[in-house]
C-alpha cells in the first residue's frame, strides 16, 4: 500500500486532513507541523489532504522544507481509507 500511495517505506508518517468546506485552519496547522517535523532528527513524511480546498492546497505547495521531510500535499482523494 505504501508503494501505491507513493510513501517511503520505513519512515514515520503524519496525516493531516481538512474538510472540503474549509473547516478549521488547515494551512496554519500543516505549516506549523511541517516546520516542527523538519527540525526533528531523522526523516519523516507529512501528508496533507486538503479536500476540495484548492486555494489552501496551492498555498501549502509553496512550503519549503529540507530533504529530511517528505511532504505530500493532496487535494480531494477518493481513497481516504487507504491513506488512513
Amino acid at each position: 500500500l505504501s508503494k501505491k500511495l507513493g510513501l517511503k517505506a520505513g519512515l514515520k508518517s503524519c496525516l493531516v486532513v481538512g474538510g472540503g468546506d474549509g473547516v478549521g485552519n488547515l494551512a496554519l496547522i500543516a505549516e506549523a507541523l511541517a516546520k516542527k517535523l523538519d527540525q526533528c532528527e531523522g526523516s519523516q513524511q507529512l501528508i496533507v489532504v486538503c479536500g476540495k480546498n484548492e486555494k489552501i492546497r496551492e498555498k501549502l505547495l509553496e512550503i519549503k522544507v529540507s530533504d529530511s521531510l517528505d511532504l505530500k500535499i493532496l487535494g480531494f482523494v477518493h481513497n481516504m481509507d487507504e491513506w488512513m
